[in-house]
């Protein structure tokens, strides 16, 4: 396989978007978006409590994953005393189990936020580098978006440690990967897994993961610190 072969094999992603009765009216804004901007999406997988019906899911390819599906192993009564509102991290572990869980995935997958409209017009929008390097979103103290609060350059910092001591943030209270979407590396996904399988012995991951936050301050877990 040439080298420009083997980066157009992994210049593709699939995408998983949580999503809640309340989302359904943005979402599919979210998922037309996508597809228009953003050519490397291939699969799109909709996690939620009931089956969505709109045109959307015809129009675009839209897979349903339900939320109670056994592949989970949580729910959500299992988050419900995390110290956060239970909906806001269960969309979290749906994210970060998904793409290791769900039937074949992209080996870098995308997850994002049901209420994320694309608005790139000129160009493609690509997710990866000329290197087939995932390209990550972050923002800092001079450059902080105004849909975002500055309390979330460090609102999280006491959470990787919390989960997996030694794991810091590289720019605590000065940067962040707190956004609306991310691409998750299935390969670094493992690793952390696996990590924080020694680091809690006898813990599932989710269940090291709702603990961890529970003892930072409130709301102080999110799958971009971790």
């Amino acid at each position: 396989m040439t080298r420009k072969a083997a980066h157009e094999s992994q210049a593709v992603l699939d995408c998983i978007i949580p999503a809640h009765e309340k989302d359904f009216e943005t979402l599919g804004h979210c998922i037309r978006s996508l597809r228009r901007c953003c050519p490397e999406v291939r699969r799109i997988l909709v996690v939620s409590k009931l089956p969505w019906n709109d045109a959307t899911v015809e129009d675009c390819a839209v897979e349903w994953v339900d939320e109670a599906d056994p592949r989970w192993p949580f729910r959500l009564c299992d988050v419900a005393d995390g110290g956060c509102a239970p909906g806001w991290l269960f969309q979290q572990l749906l994210k970060l189990h998904g793409p290791l869980l769900l039937d074949s995935l992209t080996e870098r997958v995308l997850v994002c936020d049901a209420d994320v409209v694309w608005l790139q017009q000129d160009s493609p929008l690509t997710f990866f580098t000329s290197e087939a390097e995932s390209l990550l979103c972050t923002f800092d103290s001079d450059a902080c978006p105004p849909i975002r609060s500055a309390v979330d350059l460090h609102r999280y910092d006491a959470f990787p440690p919390a989960l997996l001591p030694g794991l810091q943030k590289p720019r605590p209270g000065a940067e962040t990967a707190v956004c609306h979407h991310s691409v998750l590396d299935t390969s670094v996904l493992r690793a952390l897994f696996e990590e924080v399988a020694k680091a809690w012995p006898g813990q599932a991951f989710w269940a090291a993961f709702v603990a961890a936050g529970a003892w930072t301050e409130p709301c102080g877990f999110t799958k971009s610190a971790a």
